[in-house]
């Protein structure tokens, strides 16, 4: 095979790479979508609602890598500011609304992959890389969101809702996060758990066959 046979090799190697990515990616992002817009994606144990958004994320964030993560979790903090009460909070706070509904899902988004790449490096058990990863999206998702709902929008949320949210008000911001960390602590359980049984699976199913060569 001379030069051009291999140039000509590697260009149609890359665009079938770029094309399988573009297309996992859109379905993830699909997926994504009709999970953020039907009961799918949210359901409610006390005020605060469990998502199951992480595990698209998650899956996206692994197997096709940080840049992926990122727009995925763009894709999910967007969907997160036009949820109902996004919605509402939009036109009286909307730098605030917007900063705590997108930037810290950046992170659940780029976080995982990280994990991953950096573990893959010490430990050759995609099993426990992939679920270690994992749980990195849930967890990275409560702590900043909570820390960034207390931060942007205690005030908004105790002077509207003092009957639910007076103490932010009253208190510092650990002790503000420590009593909301606590009121959600079953829905951050459940999260964690259904991100490290359905997206760990999912994960290692794609990258033993679809995306092997990753």
């Amino acid at each position: 095979m001379d030069h051009t046979q291999t140039q000509s090799a590697k260009a149609q190697g890359k665009k079938r790479v770029n094309v399988k990515y573009m297309t996992e990616l859109a379905l993830l992002t699909a997926v994504l979508l009709v999970m953020a817009y039907t009961p799918l994606g949210y359901f409610y144990i006390g005020a605060m609602p469990i998502t199951l958004l992480v595990v698209p994320v998650a899956v996206g964030s692994i197997v096709l890598g940080p840049k992926a993560g990122l727009f995925l979790g763009l894709v999910f903090g967007i969907t997160s500011a036009t949820q109902p009460t996004g919605l509402a909070m939009l036109p009286i706070i909307p730098v605030q609304s917007l900063v705590t509904c997108i930037v810290p899902r950046l992170f659940v988004g780029l976080l995982p992959a990280l994990v991953y790449q950096g573990l893959s490096k010490i430990c050759k058990k995609r099993t426990i890389t992939t679920s270690v990863a994992c749980v990195v999206a849930p967890i990275t998702n409560t702590i900043l969101y909570l820390s960034f709902f207390v931060i942007f929008l205690g005030g908004y949320m105790a002077k509207t809702q003092p009957q639910v949210y007076g103490f932010i008000a009253e208190n510092g911001f650990f002790k503000s996060f420590g009593i909301v960390l606590a009121t959600v602590g079953v829905n951050a359980v459940v999260e964690a758990l259904a991100c490290l049984i359905i997206a760990a699976a999912i994960c290692n199913a794609l990258l033993h066959t679809v995306n092997k060569d990753r």
